[in-house]
């Protein structure tokens, strides 16, 4: 069957309104479908029992694996969190360190400053001797001095005894901030093992997270081999 073209259809029909019904494509589009449906119908077979227990084996591998992944999530949760301790308790330990040095230069600056006390202690008694012999010399030339002299002597004498007990308080203090300065040593020598200490268990920290990562890479790739 021969049908007229769009355009000889337009020339018959200008206003467009009936043109489009009398097409082959319109036709096309407004006859029934001519081709049978088949409902095809499936019955159960040992096969699909295979395929439904394979899925469900499927299944249980995937759990499996999910719950492993969350297990080695956790560690590694686990390793951050104490490696984030550690880092904490090496920074804590780094400020008890410097303020053992701190304590250690403010000691340094006591026993130097003992030190000046006791050089001026000592040019304290050299002048106390020397003016000793002055009023030895002066007992000779003059007896009635020599009673005034005396008791100048004794006052010396004192004024001495007081400069030997502070030189043996200041020996005693020094041996004090010796002693602590020993302690601070040895606490710094501690804490130098713990950080070391801390840097094994870091380091064993982070092999055994990257073993873990390492066995969950391979049962990943179980997983997709598996799949």
């Amino acid at each position: 069957m021969r049908y007229q073209t769009k355009k000889a259809l337009w020339r018959r029909n200008p206003s467009g309104q009936c043109c489009q019904r009398r097409t082959p494509a319109y036709r096309r589009k407004r006859q029934p479908p001519s081709h049978a449906v088949m409902l095809l119908e499936f019955q159960s077979c040992p096969s699909m029992n295979l395929q439904e227990a394979f899925q469900q084996k499927r299944r249980a591998l995937i759990q499996r694996s999910a719950r492993r992944v969350e297990e080695i999530q956790a560690k590694r949760d686990g390793a951050r969190a104490l490696i984030q301790r550690s880092a904490r308790r090496v920074e804590q330990i780094q400020a008890k360190r410097d303020g053992a040095r701190a304590l250690i230069q403010r000691s340094a600056r006591r026993v130097e400053q003992i030190q000046a006390k006791r050089d001026g202690a000592r040019a304290l008694i050299q002048r106390s001797a020397r003016r000793v012999e002055q009023i030895q010399a002066k007992r000779d030339g003059a007896r009635a001095r020599s009673q005034r002299s005396a008791r100048r002597v004794e006052q010396i004498q004192a004024k001495r005894d007081g400069a030997r007990a502070r030189s043996q308080r200041s020996a005693r203090r020094v041996e004090q901030i010796q002693a602590k300065r020993d302690g601070a040593r040895a606490l710094i020598q501690r804490s130098a093992r713990r950080v070391e200490q801390i840097q094994a268990k870091m380091a064993e920290a982070k092999a055994n997270t990257r073993a873990q990562s390492e066995t969950t890479d391979q049962g990943q790739h179980n997983h997709q081999g598996l799949v």
